[in-house]
C-alpha cells in the first residue's frame, strides 16, 4: 500500500505490516490503543528516515531507488543496483545508523532534563516523546550494525573484506558470518523475544539469495572481461601488483595470458599441419621459426633462408673427359665440348667419320 512519496521515491507498507496492526489491535486492550500505535507510529518514522540515510547516501554515486519497503520486521530500500566499489557500499550501508545516531543526539538533552521514574522505566510505552525517541533510534542504528549480512553492519564487513579479496569471496564470508548470528538470534529468540526469529530467517533467505546473485554477476563480469576461471599463478602476480584479477583494469593481463600457444601436434599427437602460404606471408620473417620468406614480388629473402640455396654451376673450363668402353687403343679418349675452341678441333673426314684433334672419336 503507497503511503507518501518523498525526494521521488515511493514509501509502501507490505501487506503483513497491515496484519500484525491488525493483531495488535485485536490481542491489545483498548485503552493501551493511544500509546501502541503511537510507539508504532514512531517507529514507521524512524525506519523511513532511516533508509532515506541510504537512499541520499547512493544519489551521490549516481544509484537511484524504486521504492521503500516498509515490513514488520524493518524497512527495505530497494535499490536499482549494488554498488561494486567497497569504499561506496561501506558509506551508504553506515549511512542509515547514522541517521538514527543523530536524531538521538539531537534528542538526548531533552531526555537529561526529565528523567523518567522507576515507573516509568518499566513501562516504555508510557514514557514521554523524547525518552522514547532516544530509545528506538539507539536501539535500531546499534541493531542494525550487527554484522549480520544483509543487514547494515554485514555489508560494512563484506565491503572491508572487498578491499582485500576478491569481491565473490568477501559476499560468501559475510554471508556465512551472518547466518552464524541467525542461529543465535533464533536461540535468544525461544527464550526471550519471538521476533528475532523472523529476524534470523530474513537474514539466512536473503543473504543466501545475495551470495547467488552475487556469483551469478561474477560469471557475468567474467565473460564481459574476456575472462574464465583466472588461473592460480596469474591472480598471484595481479594480487602483488595490486590488481584484482577479476577487474576490468587486470581484463588485458588475462587475454594476453590466456592467449593459446601452437601445440608441437595436435591432441592425440599426430603432428599438425603446418601454416599456410597466406599466413606464412602475412607473418613477419622473424618469426618464422625456420628463418627468412621470400619477400613478394622479389628473388630475394628477408632473413636467413629455410635452406642454402644452390649455387648456380661454373662453366667447365677444357673438354670434359669421359671414360669409354672400347677395344684396343680407343678407350679414354676425349669428348669435344661446346665451346668454339673445340669445335674448330672437330672435322669431319671423308670417310664420314668424325675427329677430334687427329683422333676418331667412337
Amino acid at each position: 500500500m503507497h503511503i507518501a512519496t518523498l525526494y521521488g521515491v515511493p514509501v509502501r507498507l507490505h501487506w503483513t505490516f497491515l496484519a500484525v496492526l491488525l493483531l495488535l489491535a485485536v490481542t491489545s486492550p483498548v485503552a493501551n490503543w493511544l500509546p501502541l500505535f503511537g510507539l508504532i507510529a514512531l517507529l514507521v518514522l524512524v525506519v523511513v528516515a532511516h533508509e532515506f540515510g541510504h537512499i541520499l547516501a547512493a544519489r551521490q554515486y549516481g544509484i537511484h531507488t524504486k521504492d521503500v519497503l516498509l515490513t514488520p520486521i524493518g524497512g527495505m530500500a530497494r535499490m536499482t543496483k549494488m554498488p561494486e566499489n567497497p569504499k561506496a557500499e561501506i558509506k551508504i550501508a553506515l549511512a542509515g545508523p547514522a541517521v538514527n545516531f543523530v536524531f538521538a543526539l539531537i534528542a538526548m538533552p531533552f531526555v537529561l532534563l526529565d528523567p523518567p521514574t522507576a515507573a516509568q522505566a518499566g513501562q516504555p510505552a508510557t514514557w514521554n516523546l523524547a525518552h522514547m525517541f532516544v530509545a528506538v533510534n539507539l536501539l535500531l542504528g546499534v541493531f542494525n550494525l550487527l554484522p549480520a549480512f544483509p543487514m547494515d553492519g554485514g555489508r560494512v564487513l563484506r565491503g572491508l573484506l572487498a578491499l582485500r579479496m576478491p569481491r565473490l569471496q568477501a559476499t560468501s564470508a559475510a554471508v556465512g558470518v551472518g547466518r552464524v548470528l541467525a542461529v543465535v538470534m533464533v536461540l535468544f529468540g525461544l527464550f526471550y523475544n519471538p521476533w528475532l526469529i523472523l529476524i534470523a530467517v530474513f537474514i539466512w533467505l536473503v543473504g543466501g539469495l545475495e551470495l547467488r546473485q552475487e556469483q551469478v554477476l561474477e560469471a557475468r563480469r567474467r565473460m564481459r572481461h574476456g575472462g574464465g576461471e583466472v588461473p592460480p599463478e596469474l591472480a598471484a602476480m595481479l594480487r602483488m601488483l595490486g590488481i584484482d584479477p577479476n577487474s576490468a583494469a587486470a581484463a588485458q593481463y588475462r587475454h594476453a595470458y590466456q592467449q593459446p600457444q601452437a601445440p608441437p601436434g595436435e591432441p592425440d599427437g599426430a603432428p599438425h599441419a603446418g601454416p599456410t602460404a597466406s599466413a606464412r606471408r602475412a607473418r613477419p620473417s622473424h618469426d618464422w621459426p625456420f628463418g627468412g620468406i621470400p619477400a613478394q614480388g622479389t628473388g630475394r629473402h628477408n632473413g636467413h633462408s629455410q635452406r642454402p640455396q644452390a649455387e648456380a654451376p661454373k662453366p667447365e673450363e677444357g673438354p670434359r673427359e669421359v671414360k669409354v668402353e672400347v677395344v684396343g687403343a680407343r678407350a679414354n679418349r676425349p669428348i669435344p665440348g661446346d665451346d668454339e675452341a673445340d669445335q674448330a678441333n672437330h672435322h669431319t673426314g671423308r670417310d664420314g667419320r668424325h675427329y677430334y684433334k687427329g683422333q676418331e672419336l667412337l
